[in-house]
């Protein structure tokens, strides 16, 4: 399917099943951001609708394939926030269903909160055991001219799991 992407109401852009789109040039601020697939039959998807406060030169990344319910849905949205961490930057999870499991780099948080120090690649993994899928994700905060990571950021990652049918 086909997916358009609104920003406070406006056309942003569209991306189709299973591809990643990135958006740049956000004027910062608060904004809706709002993720409709197409079909001939209105309001059969559900529509993906958070309000993001976006930084200077900032950007969102998403991929979604939206089914009829959030459970029946799934995806990946990340965007940055500003925080006091001027050693590193850090990621905050969340999930839905709430209770999935998350590491990073193998590593548990009770809080789904992980800290970043280099500006390498690191593996996000967020499942859950009873009749989800499970995502695997890369996460990297890096400036791109010195390869270090970007300091004083926190890059939230909202990850949708698919509920898998029973047979």
């Amino acid at each position: 399917g086909e997916y358009t992407v609104y920003l406070d109401k406006a056309r942003l852009g569209s991306v189709k099943d299973g591809d990643t789109q990135i958006f740049t040039k956000i004027k910062p601020g608060m904004h809706e951001v709002k993720i409709v697939r197409t079909s001939s039959v209105e309001g059969f998807y559900f529509d993906l609708i958070r309000q993001i406060e976006f930084l200077p030169s900032s950007q969102i990344e998403f991929e979604w394939e939206a089914g009829p319910t959030l459970e029946s849905s799934s995806g990946v949205v990340k965007y940055f926030t500003e925080i006091v961490k001027p050693e590193g930057a850090e990621v905050l999870v969340e999930s839905f269903p709430s209770d999935a499991k998350t590491t990073l780099d193998n590593k548990t948080s009770d809080n789904k909160v992980f800290e970043i120090l280099d500006g390498e690649t690191h593996k996000l993994q967020v499942g859950k055991s009873d009749g989800f899928e499970t995502k695997d994700i890369d996460i990297t905060i890096q400036d791109e001219k010195s390869g270090k990571v970007i300091p004083n950021l926190r890059l939230i990652v909202e990850v949708y799991l698919y509920k898998q049918p029973f047979l």
